[in-house]
C-alpha cells in the first residue's frame, strides 16, 4: 500500500546535472548545452580522471568520485535554486557549474602544483566538443581556477555577458563562491580508503586523517547551515 500524500512534504531534489537534460526537453539553451556537458564528463573520465591519482600517488581522492561529490555538494546548495523550468537557475548558469567542476582538478594529472594554472590549456584541447562560444569556454576557466588561492574568487569577473542561443548575464563570482565552497564541502571519509590509512607516507597522513575524521557531510540550505559529522579517534 502507497503512503498517503503529503502536502508538507519536502519536494523532490533535483541535481544539477537531472535540471540541465530536463531543461534539454524544452529550453534552446539546454538543448546545445547538455550534449556537450556529457561529451565533456565521457571525455574526462575516460582521458583524466584515472590517471590524476597515478600522478599524484596518495592524495585524497580527486578524480571522477570527487568529481561527483562536488556535483551533489553545489546540487544540495543550490536545492531551492534547481527546477525543470529553469525559473530561477537557467541553463547556462547550471552548465557553468557543472563544467567549472569537471575540470577544476583536471591539472593535478600533470602535477599538484600550479594545477589551476593548466586549466586553460587543457581545456583548449576540446573548446569545439565542449564549448559553443570563446566567452562561455572564458568563464567556466575564471570558475575553475577561483576554487584555490587566498585570492582566487577575484580571478572571476563579477558579471558578464555570454550567448548561446540568446545572451544571458551571468555572475561568475558568485558562482566559482558555489564551487568553491562545494569543493570544501565534499571534504570527507568518502575521498579516502580506511583499509590503506595506516600504511600512507608520513607526509600525506595529515589530510588523510583529516578526511578520515569527518564522516560525513552535507549542505542544508532550508537552515542556511552545513552538517557535518565529526568523530576524533585519536
Amino acid at each position: 500500500m502507497p503512503f498517503p500524500y503529503d502536502p508538507t512534504a519536502r519536494p523532490r531534489r533535483y541535481s544539477l546535472e537531472q535540471v540541465l537534460i530536463l531543461l534539454a526537453e524544452t529550453d534552446e539553451d539546454a538543448k546545445q548545452l547538455a550534449p556537450r556537458y556529457q561529451a565533456m564528463k565521457l571525455y574526462l573520465e575516460k582521458e583524466y580522471y584515472p590517471w590524476i591519482q597515478a600522478k599524484c600517488p596518495y592524495y585524497t581522492d580527486h578524480g571522477a568520485g570527487h568529481v561527483n561529490s562536488v556535483i551533489n555538494a553545489a546540487s544540495g546548495l543550490l536545492e531551492r535554486d534547481l527546477d525543470p523550468k529553469g525559473e530561477r537557475l537557467n541553463a547556462v548558469e547550471i552548465f557553468l557549474l557543472l563544467a567549472a567542476i569537471l575540470w577544476h582538478d583536471v591539472g593535478n594529472a600533470l602535477g599538484r602544483d600550479g594545477h589551476a594554472a593548466r586549466i586553460p590549456e587543457m581545456t583548449a584541447e576540446i573548446k569545439k566538443l565542449g564549448f559553443p562560444d570563446p566567452a562561455i569556454h572564458r568563464i567556466v576557466v575564471e570558475i575553475a581556477q577561483a576554487h584555490t588561492g587566498t585570492d582566487g574568487l577575484l580571478k572571476a569577473r563579477a558579471e558578464a555577458d555570454c550567448v548561446v542561443a540568446r545572451t544571458v548575464t551571468v555572475y561568475p563570482r558568485a558562482l566559482a563562491g558555489i564551487v568553491r565552497f562545494a569543493d570544501e564541502i565534499s571534504e570527507n571519509r568518502s575521498r579516502i580508503s580506511l583499509a590503506l590509512l595506516p600504511s600512507v607516507p608520513l607526509e600525506n597522513q595529515l589530510f588523510w586523517q583529516f578526511a578520515s575524521c569527518i564522516t560525513a557531510s552535507r549542505p542544508d540550505p532550508t537552515r542556511d547551515r552545513v552538517v557535518l559529522t565529526i568523530e576524533v579517534p585519536d
